[in-house]
């Protein structure tokens, strides 16, 4: 009886995709083209710029971040090009989710690690979380100025809003302050966006 449940589990579990393997193409920050893929592939668990989303670097001034993030993807692939992907499902818009490496080096951390993507913590378990911190303490990518997060922009983006906060080393004092200024202890908080009664 042992053995014929372990030939029904096994025929039941469904076998691992095999990896994709060749050379890549960056599309953006977290998406590449391979060779012989029949889709695109989005790294899992992280998210970057978009190729329009503009960012604040430490001086304040204005730079596409998105095309940054593509740059940062396209150099760590490299000249020669060759990536193995390690599929895990397909997202909404048909393209395979996978963890990819160039070389020994893991993509979707790397790209956590430089700062030129974040922790897409909807889909992600937390297991770039220490890379993100990391980053963020460094002042590395987009940690070195003011960002939106990805999600957060493309959101706002759909609905026709700017954003309403914005990230990064900078980014993340200024919102303190702001925070600080916004709130207040009185007998009256028409003025103040969120108040505290003494």
């Amino acid at each position: 009886m042992r053995y014929f449940l372990a030939i029904l589990l096994l025929l039941c579990t469904p076998a691992a995709a095999a990896p994709i393997e060749g050379r890549a193409q960056v599309i953006d920050g977290d998406t590449i083209a391979v060779e012989g893929a029949e889709a695109r592939i989005r790294l899992d668990a992280i998210d970057a710029p978009e190729s329009s989303q503009p960012c604040f670097d430490e001086a304040g001034k204005r730079y596409l971040c998105g095309a940054r993030a593509a740059e940062a993807l396209a150099e760590m692939i490299g000249r020669n090009g060759r990536v193995s992907c390690t599929p895990k499902e397909r997202d909404k818009y048909g393209r395979i989710v996978a963890v990819c490496r160039t070389g020994t080096i893991e993509l979707n951390r790397e790209m956590i690690r430089r700062g030129w993507a974040v922790e897409y913590t909807k889909y992600s378990d937390g297991r770039y979380a220490k890379d993100e911190a990391e980053a963020m303490a460094g002042r590395r990518g987009l940690w070195a100025g003011s960002f939106d997060l990805p999600w957060e922009w493309r959101k706002q983006r759909r609905g026709g809003n700017e954003p309403a906060a914005r990230l990064g080393f900078a980014g993340a004092a200024l919102a303190a302050a702001a925070k600080a200024e916004a709130t207040t202890t009185a007998t009256s908080c028409k003025s103040a966006r969120t108040c505290r009664m003494p």
